[in-house]
């Protein structure tokens, strides 16, 4: 048995993993509020600790994986950043395993996720497979024979800041055009507000209850698929047409077997899907030869925990 880690900003989730992907137990706290380091550390060792008090005279723990919403080092053992937690330059792997005594294993979220849906998911089978997440930001995983990419710094994979085209905003990474700007939550929610500050009519409107700061992503998507909104139905354009730009450019880069789109967004489900489809299809080199599949993720928020859990399987 294996436990993952899924670390956020708000929340520490925790989970026992079985070898059919199953989370048989699951342990869950809020994220100490200061994110002071060793606060949060010993949230983790707690956690930890809970489903090990559970688990005794039942099963045999054997390792630890956590999936690290930051940057770290190629070798995975040190965390270089995590912007949303504030911390720099810290050996979690190395102080969580003194505290232990468990082999721990650390990866980005994105890749995490991505290694969910490879083992247990919507790219289960193939050794070749690109893992997109349209939340808040655009995250995601590369695996090319059966290896998750990580690049020379262990900077690659930030799929949401290849430059697509010119933006009205920056990106907080302080690029302009950067694929997240334009499909992700806050993308639409940003076209939204700008569309019907400018005077357009708009359920979305009614659905934030009259309040434009209160639009979210769901009010806008909601508004584009059941209400056929013009509006909405931009927004889910923008979203799906760059996120298409974008796999279209992957594709020519690495020829993927799969593409698997995850993620709050990815709710939209089918009509999402076929927006993006057409996207491609319009951008593809080799349309003959080179025509990668594009499919929605399955595993949802138990994505964080599980692919943890099979870290050691990928770095």
């Amino acid at each position: 048995m294996k436990i993952g880690i899924d670390l956020g900003g708000t929340h520490i989730g925790a989970g026992l993993v079985n070898d059919k992907g199953d989370i048989i137990m699951r342990e869950t706290v809020a994220t100490s509020t200061d994110h002071e380091y060793t606060v949060v550390l010993d949230q983790i060792k707690t956690l930890i600790q809970k489903i090990q008090v559970q688990a005794r005279n039942q099963y045999t723990i054997t390792q630890v994986g956590i999936g690290i919403p930051g940057i770290l080092t190629r070798d995975n053992t040190l965390i270089l950043e995590c912007p949303n937690l504030g911390w720099k330059k810290v050996a979690l792997k190395k102080d969580l395993e003194t505290l232990i005594t468990l082999p721990v294993y650390m990866g980005n979220d994105a890749s995490v996720a991505g290694i969910a849906e490879n083992v247990y998911g919507s790219t289960k089978g193939y050794h070749n497979a690109v893992f997109m997440t349209i939340g808040t930001g655009v995250g995601g995983s590369i695996i090319i024979n059966d290896q998750i990419i990580t690049g020379v710094h262990g900077v690659a994979s930030e799929l949401g800041h290849m430059i697509i085209t010119e933006n009205y905003y920056d990106c907080n990474c302080g690029k302009n055009g950067c694929l997240e700007t334009f499909s992700s939550a806050t993308a639409i929610i940003k076209l939204a507000q700008q569309r019907i500050s400018e005077g357009a009519k708009s359920t979305i409107l009614k659905r934030a209850s009259s309040q434009l700061k209160a639009i979210n992503a769901k009010h806008v998507l909601d508004a584009a698929i059941e209400d056929q909104d013009p509006v909405g139905l931009e927004c889910l354009e923008s979203l799906a047409t760059h996120l298409g730009i974008a796999i279209a450019n992957l594709n020519d880069i690495l020829d993927p077997e799969i593409f698997s789109i995850g993620g709050g967004v990815s709710q939209a489900g089918e009509k999402l899907l076929d927006v993006i489809t057409q996207a491609v299809a319009l951008r593809l080199t080799y349309p003959d030869i080179a025509v990668p599949k594009i499919v929605l993720a399955k595993l949802g928020n138990d994505a964080g925990i599980i692919g943890a859990a099979y870290l050691d399987q990928y770095v």
